[in-house]
């Protein structure tokens, strides 16, 4: 999402529609492009001067996973990967060139995410979201009216599971063999941003 104060490098899972919708209710922010999941380097030529700052989020590696199953669950893929062991073998076999079953190591860097000056996490997502508008936009909104924007919006809550259940906290999907794999395909985003696996 491009407007005239910042750009939004949207990494799917990581509250992104959540910042959208936000983006969309400042009064007095422009809307330059609304698309999401586009590539930083796609969305600086919209400007012909130095394109506004970018912002990004990332999450817990471990738990991206599971919101990235329970998501494709959602959108059709249901008898196609209906385990969560089913979703990480696709991906780690690279059999869909769909990037519903790619690594967030692929997503980061086709998104070209390095790009952002402001880099929130997903654990902190609604106090990142404020903080970055309000460095750019402080201008147009207060504090105050980011956090009615977001109460209107809805609280970040907890995806639903599979088949209807509530989602469990995401180490109870995994085993050793996919917790090494996670390790072994994020590691870098792992090691930069000091993730670890557990509770």
């Amino acid at each position: 999402m491009v407007t005239d104060r910042l750009i939004h490098i949207h990494v799917p899972r990581t509250g992104g529609s959540t910042f959208r919708g936000i983006l969309n209710r400042i009064p007095g922010l422009t809307i330059v492009d609304d698309a999401a999941h586009a590539r930083y380097g796609d969305m600086i030529r919209w400007f012909q001067r130095p394109a506004p700052p970018a912002v990004v989020f990332i999450r817990n590696p471990w738990d991206w996973y599971v919101s990235q199953w329970l998501r494709n669950l959602q959108i059709s893929y249901e008898g196609f990967a209906d385990s969560f062991v089913q979703h990480m073998t696709i991906i780690r076999e690279n059999r869909v060139p769909n990037w519903n079953f790619k690594t967030l190591t692929f997503a980061w860097e086709w998104l070209q995410a390095d790009n952002a000056r402001y880099i929130g996490r997903f654990e902190s997502v609604e106090d990142d979201m404020i903080r970055s508008i309000l460095a750019v936009a402080s201008d147009l909104v207060t504090s105050r009216e980011l956090h009615t924007i977001i109460e209107k919006l809805g609280k970040s809550r907890l995806a639903p599971g599979p088949k209807g259940q509530d989602r469990k906290p995401y180490w109870e999907y995994y085993d050793e063999r996919l917790i090494s794999w996670v390790a072994e395909w994020d590691k870098n985003l792992i090691a930069r941003f000091g993730y670890q696996y557990g509770k």
